[in-house]
């Protein structure tokens, strides 16, 4: 938890000293590349279908967060799913506003398919916090260019509106122990301009659901958060898509 006032390095640092562990589960082993100025983390379990894949984005709420952050639950999420996951060092804000996260999340979806031969059925796209809002956000890009979805979206804990204007957060401010509104927005401010706030690249939870691929969300029911959730689950069932959300 951060007051809006908190340094940025401060946060940056504070968020890997808290999610990085240098204990990687399951013998997933861990390779560095880079694909077009992006630097990415590959991860692949001891047993890894060919088929499959994994383009995940991490938290941090565009201005914080880190592959090596993530790498303890992205090796158990390569593990379960039994594929290689392809974890990007996007840019972060102030230094890099939006839209270079997001340009740099799809130039790695990009090279998967022409590079990596994987077919866009292979592919499931999936991230945390602002990571999912990056991928739920390239979804609709991808849509408005006409070009190939992948198979589906896992979402943990998805920043969708990154307003945080929704009613419904007030209630929950007491219950959440881990993120403040108030945070949450000026870290908001950091990544775009308020006046770009309802862009759907910006707020996917603004943007058009119909056709929209298959959606898991996972959130915690006192999570600030989990009245993006929610409400994205609804606006994919009313496109007539599936969205499963477990709370």
């Amino acid at each position: 938890m951060y007051s809006p006032n908190t340094p940025l390095s401060s946060v940056r640092a504070e968020y890997d000293d808290f999610f990085y562990s240098s204990h990687i589960p399951n013998h997933v082993d861990i390779s560095h590349t880079i694909i077009h100025t992006v630097p990415v983390d590959m991860l692949e379990p001891e047993v890894a279908a060919a088929n499959r894949v994994i383009l995940y984005a991490h938290g941090g709420s565009f201005v914080a967060g880190s592959c090596k952050a993530s790498w303890n639950l992205c090796a158990s999420l390569a593990n379960e799913c039994a594929c290689k996951l392809f974890l990007p060092e996007y840019r972060l804000a102030p230094e890099y506003p939006f839209p270079a996260g997001l340009e740099d999340i799809y130039t790695v979806y990009a090279a998967l398919l022409k590079e990596h031969s994987f077919s866009p059925s292979s592919i499931v796209f999936a991230g945390d916090d602002a990571g999912a809002a990056l991928v739920t956000a390239l979804v609709h890009y991808l849509k408005r260019k006409e070009l190939p979805l992948p198979a589906a979206v896992v979402l943990i804990s998805p920043w969708l509106d990154v307003s945080c204007s929704a009613e419904e957060i007030t209630a929950l401010r007491k219950k959440d122990k881990f993120l403040l509104k108030e945070s949450l927005q000026a870290a908001a401010g950091r990544y775009t301009a308020a006046d770009n706030f309802h862009n759907p690249l910006v707020s996917p939870l603004h943007g058009s659901f119909t056709k929209f691929p298959q959606t898991f969300i996972q959130c915690g029911e006192a999570e600030i958060l989990s009245v993006d959730a929610q409400e994205l689950a609804r606006k994919i069932e009313a496109a007539g898509g599936s969205g499963q959300l477990d709370m």
